[in-house]
């Protein structure tokens, strides 16, 4: 009995252990693999793919920017099929691939190294590219300092750069650019080292060893992403993608996704209004990804519209150029590697931005425009070559709304460059666009290191929002407007204009006239001013108005900052010109007298004092109670300091200047056209405008842009009459009647010069006249001029002239209302105009 229940209890032992020993193998053999990855499927991640970016259009529906399908190569991170020390060797065989067997090794990433070799020399090579804009310097420093504030920011930048390079890959400080490049060999195992000697994994050139290296980085930068692909080459073509499948037992872990790449159907058309896309900068990428930006393959909106509405973070509207990405929810190792998909959630493409851009009128400004740059760098025009007419911009818009209606800035640039890789890949052409000044010739360097004159074309500076010039006599329309309203003059008012104005001492300026043919206007009154431009005129009506009075002008047409006023309202970046006035003068002189004073009470830029001193003094308000503790000499200076302060501030020969439209009078064009649209539309300031509506991804209306009035400006009908009489007669007998003389719709306007050497010698300025240093041209003009519609202004650099400049109005004009799409014989008269907007 007792051996049969050991025996039966044998048998259960034994049977049990027969159960175990087959479920193990079930486990183990069977399924090992499986259990084995689910042991090590503990992670879930989410997985973003790019979003089709929404389209830009013109106000007709004309693309401007929109998206084509692409192809990229993509290495996948997969540590079980490639372990790390094969990766080199992997990436080694898919570079030779491109170069060797198809035409695609130029779309390789390979700029994610910052350094270069040049005939076998290894540098940094970190791109820097620091504006104006950059620094947010202030209006009133000087061209020579701005330059040098500009290096000094660079070069800081620079050393900044590479101390975070090396940071990011824990190398020394003190490697040079030879020794970072080799010790990166090692750490990525591309190159072994032995004692001081290195040698490649595999055979390999230099070039090809730091190619290699560009393409680990990139992984690099995804090693906490294993399971999302990297891509290493952009917008391969359709063949090239193919054959790199094909290849996959060769190339493990190589494959290729398609994807949308941003495409500017027009190449550098409106490149200024559109923008470009750009990687996330440093002082960025937190702020980008915690939005949900793959910084390493997307990029992001950097001026224009495609900045501006990139997400619904930058603008009011909460518009979306960029969308909403589609999502795959997948389960991951431990190391990474993706296990399977879980599920996805479809993408929203960007929403889609209608533009007040009228295709025709853009096409007919920028086109004029350069084909004027030709006539004068020619001789074409007056007969004298303008060899530096190379820089200007156009600004057209609906003075009953404030749309724009073209925007104009030349040089250009095509925003496709930067669509692949969000950067320029060629150097030289990167290096052209955002650093022109290494481009100089001896010529130019001489004007512009030597004398600061800035004559460099910059592809990427917006013209027509950005540069800051005098006005010319086309300012003479404010002086104008003051004079009535404030009842200096009336319209009937007759000043004889002497040639050499002397009413004022120690001022000795002339009319135009006088300087170039000896003689003078005789009497004129306020509309036969405008019409001849007489200096003479504004010089007199000036020197009665005072300061004040003429303050009080600059800022009701908002050409004055006042508080946390924009200058003209656009959805891009503009700067804000400000007309000369007390408070400008003052915060232009205030830095020489700080200076003298620290240096004569020897107190340091920090002392409460100077803070004391220089709050007194823009305020002009000195108390000699917050001068305590000083000398009686000491006061004595300051109060000495602060009467000539207040007396250069005011001084009333830089008003008689400043009422002609130079000293320190500076607008963007954008302004220019504001100004002359607030006045000839009756006093209604309206917010200029870009957009005309945005569009859901679905076509649907999300927001329309509708007119806006910033302010009113009211002035006396009389006035009003005058003002608009005069700048017809400018262009039916005046300085414009060459080009607008008979035309078929009445027009008005008002033409500029703007000299730039006023502060240099006879001379220079003659040496710069030969070199076609020359002054600015500026034109305004308005059509109809009895019932007013459009604003056009155009600025040309070193135009000598500018009546030169209405050529480029009369061509906008034709398109605008139909007359270049007329039959030559046929015979129009106003009534038959009708307008094509």
């Amino acid at each position: 009995m007792k051996k049969n229940r050991i025996k039966y209890f044998t048998i259960i032992l034994i049977m049990m252990f027969l159960t175990l020993a087959l479920r193990l193998a079930f486990l183990q053999l069977i399924n090992g693999d499986y259990y084995s990855q689910q042991a090590e499927a503990v992670f879930s991640r989410v997985y973003s793919e790019k979003p089709q970016r929404g389209e830009i259009l013109t106000t007709e529906g004309i693309k401007l920017a929109t998206n084509i399908q692409s192809f990229n190569i993509i290495y996948t991170d997969n540590r079980k099929v490639v372990p790390e020390k094969d990766i080199p060797k992997v990436l080694l065989k898919a570079i030779r691939v491109l170069k060797n067997e198809t035409p695609d090794y130029e779309k390789l990433i390979l700029d994610t190294l910052p350094i270069k070799i040049d005939n076998n020399k290894v540098e940094f090579d970190f791109d820097v590219y620091v504006s104006e804009e950059d620094l947010n310097l202030n209006d009133n420093i000087s061209q020579e300092e701005k330059l040098k504030k500009i290096e000094e920011k660079r070069q800081k930048i620079l050393k900044a750069k590479e101390e975070r390079f090396k940071k990011d890959y824990n190398l020394p400080l003190d490697l040079d650019a030879n020794q970072t490049l080799y010790e990166l060999f090692v750490k990525y195992k591309i190159a072994n080292k032995n004692e001081d000697r290195y040698i490649f994994v595999e055979n390999m050139s230099l070039q090809e060893a730091k190619d290699v290296l560009s393409l680990r980085l990139l992984i690099e930068k995804n090693r906490f992403y294993k399971y999302k692909p990297v891509e290493i080459a952009k917008n391969v073509s359709r063949k090239t993608a193919f054959y790199i499948a094909m290849k996959s037992e060769e190339l493990p872990n190589v494959s290729f996704n398609e994807e949308p790449l941003r495409y500017y159907p027009n190449g550098d058309f409106a490149s200024h209004i559109l923008g470009y896309l750009s990687r996330a900068g440093e002082d960025t990428a937190e702020q980008y990804k915690s939005l949900g930006y793959d910084i390493n393959n997307e990029w992001i909106g950097a001026i224009g519209l495609e900045a501006k509405f990139e997400n619904i973070t930058k603008n009011e509207y909460g518009a979306s150029l960029r969308g909403e990405p589609k999502e795959k929810y997948i389960t991951v190792d431990k190391f990474g590697n993706q296990l399977k998909l879980i599920g996805e959630v479809e993408g929203i493409p960007g929403d889609t931005i209608v533009t007040t851009i009228s295709y025709n009128l853009q096409k007919v400004a920028e086109e004029s425009l350069e084909r004027l740059f030709k006539n004068l760098q020619e001789g074409k025009v007056d007969g004298t070559r303008r060899p530096n007419a190379n820089r200007g911009a156009v600004v057209v818009a609906n003075v009953k709304t404030g749309e724009i209606l073209a925007l104009v800035s030349k040089p250009s640039f095509d925003p496709n460059l930067f669509a692949e890789f969000g950067t320029i890949k060629d150097e030289e052409t990167r290096l052209r666009i955002f650093t022109p000044e290494k481009f100089l010739t001896e010529t130019q360097k001489y004007y512009n290191e030597v004398l600061k004159l800035d004559i460099v074309p910059k592809p990427l500076y917006n013209y027509a929002t950005k540069s800051l010039v005098p006005p010319g006599s086309t300012f003479k329309l404010l002086t104008s407007i003051a004079a009535l309203e404030e009842g200096i003059i009336t319209p009937n008012t007759i000043i004889v204009d002497k040639g050499m104005y002397r009413e004022l001492p120690g001022f000795k300026g002339n009319c135009w006239i006088w300087n170039e043919k000896h003689t003078t206007h005789g009497p004129v009154n306020v509309a036969k001013a405008l019409q001849v431009s007489c200096n003479y005129f504004y010089y007199a009506v000036a020197q009665k108005m005072g300061w004040d009075k003429f303050d009080k002008w600059v800022k009701k047409y908002n050409l004055i900052r006042n508080g946390n006023n924009s200058a003209t309202g656009i959805e891009i970046g503009e700067n804000f010109g400000q007309a000369s006035s007390v408070e400008k003068r003052k915060a232009l002189f205030i830095r020489k007298y700080l200076k003298n004073i620290m240096e004569k009470l020897k107190i340091k830029e920090d002392d409460k004092l100077l803070s004391d001193i220089k709050e007194m003094f823009l305020n002009e308000n000195l108390d000699d109670t917050r001068l305590a503790g000083l000398s009686e000499n000491q006061k004595k200076y300051i109060n000495s300091a602060y009467n000539q302060f207040i007396a250069e501030a005011k001084r009333l020969s830089d008003l008689l200047s400043a009422s002609i439209g130079q000293g320190e009078n500076q607008f963007t064009p954008l302004q220019l056209a504001q100004f002359y649209m607030t006045v000839v539309n009756g006093g209604n300031r309206y917010k200029l405008h870009l957009v005309k509506e945005i569009l859901n991804p679905d076509g649907s209306l999300k927001y329309k842009v509708e007119p806006e009035v910033l302010d009113k400006v009211e002035i006396k009908p009389e006035t009003y009459n005058a003002v608009m009489q005069g700048l017809q007669k400018v262009n039916e007998e005046g300085s414009a009647a060459s080009v607008f003389r008979n035309y078929p719709i009445p027009t008005g306007g008002k033409t500029g010069t703007v000299q730039i050497f006023n502060d240099f010698s006879s001379e220079i300025a003659k040496r710069a006249s030969a070199d076609g240093v020359v002054a600015n041209g500026v034109y305004v003009g308005v059509a109809p001029i009895n019932d007013p519609q459009i604003v056009v202004v155009v600025l040309v650099y070193n135009a000598g002239h500018g009546y030169s400049c209405a050529s480029v109005v009369k061509d906008i004009y034709d398109e605008y209302f139909g007359l270049n799409k007329m039959q030559p014989n046929s015979e129009t008269s106003n009534s038959q105009i009708s307008t094509t907007h």
